[in-house]
């Protein structure tokens, strides 16, 4: 069975050998002389399930100490040792260090181990939590791309585009952002409330009569609507809404340092977004660049560069013609998919998905329908 690792921080190394000698055989302990050593083994290492700190230590004392655990390590259960046991103590370390136990010098060794296997079950009741919430999340998200894909594949086509596009400006970029790269696969979520026809005009930029345009204008703000009773997605509601905000407004509204991922994740996902739809309409990705460029006050210029870097249907493909009832997932549609009495089935531009293909394979068994169509087929992809 794996030890859970314990890291004892305190100024007196006497003590700290101590502690290792007498629990060395139920944990995997580690020792630290002082805050900053701790912070080291913290960086360095893999995660501890439990930290005990001295509060009386020179530099930097045990309740500073566990407060900057708590902003950076914050499923490290925390647990303050002290020979000083006044009532201010405690309260500023339960406060501040959000401390687990409060344990006083001497400590038997006997009863450390029990407050130390207490900290070991409220951490593995925390990591517990943490992998019910993430697989709660990530089938939620599913659910949701899911349903935009059968409801509106023009969107979802279209978020799915945004969403390279987003991956290749991040990368370029040096951004890590989870939340960033879930609001450009839900950035169009909002369309499920659009007829597909609305959609298709709107990504063509076609006139909108004033009901469709404004429809389409709270798109946005019915996105956030959804992700906002999501926990852990308040973050992606709120980048997906500020994305409609020109960049000065946008810097003159959030201006707290705290919000800087919010900021420059609503302008990678409106200049991804508005890059996508200028291509189109054919627009090259040149010209592209060049307008975004001139309106600054609306893109941020540094991110526009960075869309030098990506590659738009770069591969090298071969426009073949397959029947509907053929087309097979990665291929890219050439041409418009017009079923009977001229409905369009799907958008030109479209990459086909797994579910997209099953859709149209059962259009056309359903209808008794087929049609030769156009396609790119990329090099490597079965033909």
């Amino acid at each position: 069975m794996t030890k859970h690792r314990i890291l004892f921080v305190d100024d007196d190394p006497n003590l700290l050998s101590g502690l290792k000698r007498s629990l060395f055989r139920d944990f995997d302990v580690v020792t630290a002389l002082g805050a900053k050593e701790a912070v080291g083994q913290l960086k360095a290492g893999k995660p501890f399930a439990v930290i005990v700190s001295d509060m009386q230590m020179p530099g930097v004392d045990g309740i500073q100490f566990l407060r900057a655990v708590h902003d950076h390590w914050p499923d490290s259960v925390r647990v303050m040792l002290t020979g000083n046991a006044d009532l201010g103590t405690a309260v500023a370390a339960v406060n501040q260090g959000h401390v687990f136990r409060f344990v006083t010098k001497p400590c038997p060794a006997e009863d450390m181990r029990n407050v130390l296997d207490a900290a070991v079950r409220q951490y593995e009741l925390i990591q517990a939590e943490k992998v019910l919430l993430e697989k709660t999340l990530t089938g939620s998200i599913s659910v949701l791309v899911d349903i935009l894909s059968v409801t509106n594949p023009t969107a979802f086509h279209r978020a799915e585009r945004i969403g390279r596009y987003v991956k290749q400006l991040m990368d370029r970029l040096g951004i890590d952002s989870w939340e960033l790269s879930i609001a450009a696969k839900l950035s169009q979520l909002g369309c499920v409330t659009l007829p597909e026809s609305t959609v298709y005009k709107m990504l063509r930029q076609e006139r909108l009569t004033r009901e469709e345009s404004e429809m389409v204008a709270k798109i946005p703000e019915t996105t956030r609507g959804f992700l906002r009773a999501i926990p852990r997605l308040e973050g992606v509601a709120e980048i997906i809404a500020a994305s409609v905000m020109p960049r000065e407004e946008l810097y003159a509204a959030i201006q707290d340092s705290k919000h800087d991922n919010i900021v420059t994740g609503a302008q990678v996902l409106k200049i991804a977004e508005s890059f996508d739809a200028a291509l189109r309409q054919g627009v090259p990705p040149v010209s592209v660049i060049a307008n975004l460029l001139k309106r600054p006050e609306v893109f941020d210029s540094v991110i526009v560069h960075a869309l030098d870097a990506i590659s738009v249907e770069g591969r090298p493909a071969n426009i073949q013609e397959m029947q509907v009832s053929q087309l097979h997932e990665g291929v890219v549609l050439e041409e418009d998919i017009r079923g009977k009495n001229d409905v369009l089935l799907v958008a030109k531009g479209q990459e086909v998905s797994d579910i997209l293909m099953l859709r149209l394979h059962n259009y056309c068994q359903r209808e008794k329908w087929d049609k030769c169509v156009k396609v790119y087929v990329f090099r490597g992809q079965s033909e």
